[in-house]
């Protein structure tokens, strides 16, 4: 009725614990060969598989094998794009608001302003873009 004590069900034990465990590892080295495959340009779906066969000798293979000056030295993957940086705002002379570079008038007070930037909702030829 019982089960028995005699170190059977143990054995069981360890054996799922260390499959959970080679299951784990293995996701691991594949996550770090697709994260090594990302950060040097590289397509990370087949590093992905090959981490996941090869465990760490797929690590050091990716290591060895991957390029480090892929990203055309501009620090960022093939296949992305760097995101432009905003221009620091400007202060309104009037009140000392904060606004855009491309600001031509003041929200707060109203007065003038001289805009440093071109306005970035507008196209060429200064006609106000429209999103379709």
């Amino acid at each position: 009725m019982f089960p028995d004590s005699s170190g059977d069900s143990l054995s069981l034990v360890s054996g799922w614990f260390a499959a959970g465990l080679l299951i784990v590892g293995a996701l691991l080295s594949a996550a770090i060969c697709s994260w090594l495959a990302i950060g040097r340009g590289a397509a990370p779906g087949g590093w992905f598989l090959l981490g996941l066969v090869l465990n760490l000798p797929a690590i050091v293979v990716a290591l060895g094998m991957l390029p480090r000056g892929s990203a055309g030295g501009s620090g960022v993957p093939r296949g992305f794009a760097k995101v432009p940086l905003t221009r620091p705002p400007m202060l309104c002379p009037g009140c000392g608001a904060a606004h855009h570079p491309s600001a031509t008038r003041c929200g707060s007070c109203g007065s003038e302003l001289a805009p440093r930037a071109p306005s970035e909702a507008r196209g060429p030829g200064g006609a106000a873009r429209r999103n379709s």
